[in-house]
């Protein structure tokens, strides 16, 4: 099964890459019906399986994933890894795209708070994660409070990439 669930990861990748979402999600979900659910690395390829999934499906679909990939993270690597961040903003996403952003915005605080603590306040990634704040803050009318994420954001990413980077002008 293992070599399997490799190769249909591998052509979920390759799907994404060519921006053929659903025949991704296809691939991926094939590959979680190969795991093994009970064994700890078998868990953590179920988890990252799930996280790329929620990626390339609806808000709807994606949220039990990312909250399934949530609980097996914390139980395995426990809470304050930066996996553990990062999902945080994925379904902090997630959640804001399904309207339901007063549940997004706490997971979005853990979000910076366990990937600046791990990578750093000025990581890009954490910039992703403050932005994601920022929207969470804006969706519930904490305009003030959004607006200083946004800078912080922006101040992150024109410090690491660079005033004229493409990812300090989108």
């Amino acid at each position: 099964p293992a070599a399997a669930s490799r190769a249909l990861v591998a052509l979920g990748e390759l799907h994404a890459a060519q921006n053929d979402r659903a025949g991704a999600a296809q691939y991926w979900r094939a590959a979680l019906a190969k795991q093994e659910p009970d064994s700890q690395p078998s868990a953590m390829i179920i988890a990252m399986i799930m996280n790329v999934l929620a990626q390339v499906v609806e808000p709807g679909e994606a949220i039990p994933l990312l909250r399934r990939a949530l609980a097996v993270d914390k139980r395995i690597v426990g809470p304050a890894y930066p996996e553990v961040g990062a999902v945080d903003q994925l379904l902090a996403a997630a959640l804001l795209a399904d309207g339901k952003a007063p549940e997004a915005v706490p997971l979005a605080r853990e979000s910076v708070s366990i990937l600046a603590t791990n990578l750093g306040p000025e990581h890009p990634r954490t910039a992703i994660a403050v932005n994601t704040l920022a929207d969470t803050l804006r969706a519930t009318g904490k305009f003030a409070e959004a607006e200083r994420c946004y800078l912080r954001a922006l101040n992150i990413d024109e410090k690491f990439f660079g005033p004229q980077h493409p990812a300090t002008l989108d």
